[in-house]
C-alpha cells in the first residue's frame, strides 16, 4: 500500500468560549485526538484566546480561537471534517492549504474593539461636538408650473396624461373669472 503525500494546512478552530474558560487543556487534547485519529500530524498549536463574533454563532457572542499548523492527507479531510462537526464544543472549523509550515509564527494585532456592551460605537471622543440647532435656512420658493398649450388630442376629446390634467387644473384655479379664453 502506497502512502499518499501529506500537505501542510493552517487550521482555525473556534471553540465554545464557556467550555474553553473552564478547561481549555482537555478541549485541546480532545481536538488533538480527533485529528490524530485521521492521521494528521500536528506541528504547532497557537491558542489566540477569546474574541467577540461579528454575529452570533449558536446563540453565542464570543468564541475561543485556536490556530493549528498540521500535515494531513487530503483524502482524510472529508472524514475529519465530519468528526469535527460532531464535536459539540467546536463552533466553526476552517482548513487552508499552505505551502509550508512557518518556522516562526506571529500573532496578528488585537482587533480594534470599538463597540461597547450595548452595541454602540466608542468613537465619541473623535467626533466633533454636536452643533446646536439654530435657525434653519429657508427652502427656495417653488416655481409655478408652466401653462401648457392644449394638444390636438385634447381638443378632440382624447385622453390626456395625468400630469397634463393636474397642471391644467392648477392653471384653471389661478385663472381669473373675467379673463378671456385664449385661442387655441
Amino acid at each position: 500500500m502506497s502512502e499518499t503525500a501529506k500537505y501542510c494546512y493552517e487550521c482555525m478552530f473556534i471553540l465554545d468560549a464557556r467550555s474553553a474558560k473552564r478547561d481549555f487543556e482537555s478541549l485541546r487534547n480532545e481536538l488533538s485526538q480527533i485529528l490524530t485519529k485521521h492521521g494528521v500530524e500536528i506541528a504547532a498549536t497557537h491558542p489566540w484566546g477569546e474574541r467577540r463574533f461579528a454575529y452570533e454563532i449558536r446563540r453565542q457572542k464570543k468564541g475561543f480561537y485556536v490556530l493549528m499548523h498540521v500535515k494531513a492527507d487530503p483524502t482524510a479531510l472529508g472524514g475529519l471534517r465530519r468528526d469535527l462537526g460532531l464535536y459539540e464544543p467546536l463552533l466553526r472549523q476552517f482548513f487552508l492549504r499552505i505551502d509550508s509550515i512557518p518556522e516562526k509564527f506571529e500573532f496578528p494585532a488585537e482587533p480594534d474593539d470599538r463597540r461597547d456592551e450595548r452595541g454602540g460605537d466608542r468613537r465619541d471622543d473623535r467626533r466633533e461636538p454636536r452643533r446646536e440647532r439654530g435657525e434653519r435656512p429657508e427652502a427656495p420658493a417653488r416655481a409655478e408650473p408652466a401653462k401648457e398649450e392644449a394638444s390636438a388630442g385634447d381638443a378632440e376629446g382624447g385622453a390626456e396624461a395625468p400630469a397634463t390634467s393636474a397642471a391644467r387644473a392648477s392653471a384653471e384655479e389661478t385663472k381669473e373669472p373675467d379673463a378671456e379664453p385664449q385661442p387655441e
